[in-house]
């Protein structure tokens, strides 16, 4: 076992010492006892380089990385890598290269236009041919430019391309239009629980008694006194058009805005859950429904001494009620922390 220091390619990632090839971030395990004592190194993040096979890990905090060999579980994997790369080719319209998707901000970057991925969340697990297909549970990254998506291989951090069908690419538009002479009319539909939720985001529209009747350009604006329906994330408000059941749809600059109403839930009432990022790389807090930021896990902190492990794991906080959500490990669930 040596140690090196390693450096950062281009992207961002760290590059193999031996073989300049990127390093595939993988994170670490959990804690175990080695020869009579317990190994917290083993948490720590590990830089694979499936090439050469061998991983790097962090040497405490020097910036230095001890390098080591292949364990089963990364030999399985590069196995199954290998195999995948070696495939005969099929046709163009078959092709599923490997290809390392480059992070940007809170989603991959499409490496075919450079433009932000949708995120497409898996669906329940399938049966196919008789066999259960475990990977359908995996999100989907959607380029509808490039029409295609990319999945994960495996747990290899690598991902694997397909062509989108025909009937699942979507055509670019702009369903509520701003700065626009006329307010585009839309209708509202309902939630499970009875409220209305936005067309857009589909987040429930928080509901605001009309303000008094106005008198705009010499006229008796009557429709003033109407209820709005709020949503905060994209900025607009609905306001029903005459007696119709369909809302215009207006800019929040529009109105004076009464101040947020936070609907906390106890903290007792949180179970673990599943939470991802949506197409515009957005998280809803489960307790005040304001705007997540993910954060990537980090190493191991000495608190007073003893090694803080809570910020291994991935994890979403939420500025507005102060919550933390670390993943649960070896699973994708999330739990409520108190920080």
């Amino acid at each position: 076992m040596s140690v090196t220091k390693l450096e950062s390619g281009a992207d961002g990632s760290l590059i193999c010492p031996v073989c300049k090839g990127s390093l595939v971030y993988k994170d670490g395990g959990q804690v175990r006892v080695v020869d009579g004592r317990v190994d917290y190194e083993n948490i720590k993040p590990r830089y694979v380089c499936f090439t050469c096979k061998n991983f790097y890990r962090e040497m405490l905090h020097s910036g230095f990385y001890d390098i080591f060999d292949f364990d089963e579980e990364l030999e399985q994997e590069a196995k199954a890598l290998n195999q995948k790369e070696k495939a005969p080719e099929p046709v163009v319209e078959e092709d599923r290269p490997v290809v390392n998707l480059v992070r940007k901000g809170n989603s991959f970057e499409c490496p075919g236009c450079g433009k932000i991925l949708e995120c497409a969340e898996g669906s329940a697990i399938q049966v196919v041919n008789g066999k259960v297909d475990y990977e359908s549970i995996k999100n989907r990254y959607i380029c509808h430019d490039c029409k295609v998506y990319y999945k994960e291989l495996l747990s290899s951090g690598m991902y694997e391309r397909f062509r989108l069908e025909p009937e699942e690419v979507k055509t670019p538009e702009s369903p509520l239009p701003k700065n626009n002479d006329v307010n585009p009319v839309v209708p509202l539909q309902k939630n499970s629980s009875g409220r209305y939720k936005c067309p857009v985001c589909e987040q429930e529209l928080e509901f605001s008694d009309g303000g008094q009747v106005q008198i705009v350009n010499g006229k008796v604006d009557y429709e003033n006194v109407k209820a709005r329906y709020i949503c905060r994330r994209c900025e607009t408000f609905y306001r029903e058009l005459l007696n119709s059941g369909l809302y215009e749809v207006f800019d929040l600059d529009e109105m004076d805005l009464p101040p947020e109403k936070k609907r906390v839930i106890g903290t007792g009432d949180l179970e673990p859950m599943q939470l991802k990022m949506d197409a515009n790389g957005k998280c809803a807090c489960p307790r005040c429904g304001a705007n997540m930021k993910f954060l990537e896990p980090e190493a191991v902190k000495i608190v007073n001494g003893r090694a803080d492990m809570r910020d291994t794991v991935a994890r979403f906080a939420c500025d507005a009620c102060s919550s933390i959500y670390r993943r649960i490990a070896t699973t994708d669930y999330y739990q409520w922390s108190e920080d």
